[in-house]
């Protein structure tokens, strides 16, 4: 099974919704012969895609580093201050994903019907 689509998505385009993404899953069960507890072993994968490149390029920002005084001399603040403000910025990235699943009912079926078998 594939699955396409097109839309937004703020989670690849930086937190605005701009340009267009693409969604791209797959899913196949994949059969595995000559086994009774694991028949089928399940594949997926899934990739949202910016398509198009990005819109805007930007140029990093040069910023002398924050001071303060302790103990009559200057030094620099530690990241590990409470004072200081982490901001984190909106993830600008294709996000990919796979996986691979079984079916864990067929797995406890099969096994107790070897117990019961014994």
């Amino acid at each position: 099974m594939l699955a396409v689509s097109f839309g937004q998505n703020e989670l690849v385009t930086g937190g605005i919704r701009q340009g267009v993404v693409g969604t791209f899953e797959g899913f196949y069960p994949l059969a595995i012969p000559g086994t009774q507890t694991v028949g089928v072993l399940y594949l997926f994968g899934r990739a949202d895609l910016r398509l198009g490149g990005p819109t805007a390029l930007t140029t990093p920002i040069a910023l002398t580093p924050a001071t303060m005084t302790s103990n009559g001399t200057t030094v620099p603040v530690p990241v590990t201050n409470p004072n200081v403000a982490i901001i984190a910025l909106p993830s600008n990235r294709d996000r990919y994903s796979i996986g691979i699943g079984i079916d864990a009912v067929q797995i406890f079926q099969g096994l107790l019907s070897k117990t019961k078998g014994n």
